[in-house]
């Protein structure tokens, strides 16, 4: 997947030429796209056994393995709509309906983002980025408003998250602070603590 995804940069470099300056561009997008097309086939099943066997094992370890199986189907269908994109501006001839694929993806990272959410905050981080490709995947506009108001949820979610943590890290310096303190107290000479005068 990475491997697919890393071509991408050279792929949009390239379309900006002419098709016939790159003789063989199309093919090269084309045969990306179907291996990443494979690769996410693949991990979409391993992430529908993963949910098929949550019935028979432990509940945490099932949780954990299907955490790890959707997070790497929803990278794989993120970068597989991207491609999609790709491949659709710079082969203009192309008998296959592109469109519909990177509409059907772009729900399907939807599903997944929305079900990523109880994994957060850090759990769900990638799904920032899969909802970014399922709105460049979608030409639908209620589906791409849809998009956008789970990307503030998200971004507001997480940026909560990150403001509890970062308070909690405050309450326990204070607490520490407050105990040095109260030590200090404890060592200080008697002669130098505050007497009540009359």
């Amino acid at each position: 997947m990475m491997r697919c995804f890393s071509l991408i940069p050279g792929h949009l470099i390239r379309g900006r030429k002419m098709i016939f300056e790159e003789p063989g561009l199309v093919a090269e997008v084309e045969l990306n796209h179907q291996t990443l097309q494979a690769l996410t086939s693949a991990s979409r099943q391993c992430l529908e056994q993963t949910k098929a066997s949550s019935n028979t094992q432990k509940p945490d370890s099932t949780a954990y393995a299907h955490a790890l199986h959707q997070r790497a189907h929803s990278i794989n269908v993120a970068v597989l709509v991207l491609l999609n994109r790709v491949l659709y501006v710079i082969d203009v001839t192309s008998s296959r309906n592109l469109c519909q694929e990177a509409e059907q993806l772009s729900s399907e990272l939807l599903t997944l983002a929305l079900e990523a959410g109880r994994y957060a905050p850090l759990g769900n981080s990638y799904a920032t980025l899969c909802l970014c490709a399922a709105w460049i995947g979608s030409s639908d506009h209620d589906q791409r408003t849809l998009v956008e108001s789970l990307l503030l949820d998200f971004y507001n979610q997480n940026q909560t998250a990150m403001l509890v943590d970062v308070l909690r890290v405050k309450v326990r310096e204070l607490e520490q602070l407050r105990t040095a303190r109260s030590a200090s107290r404890s060592t200080t000479p008697s002669w130098l603590e505050p007497r009540d005068f009359e």
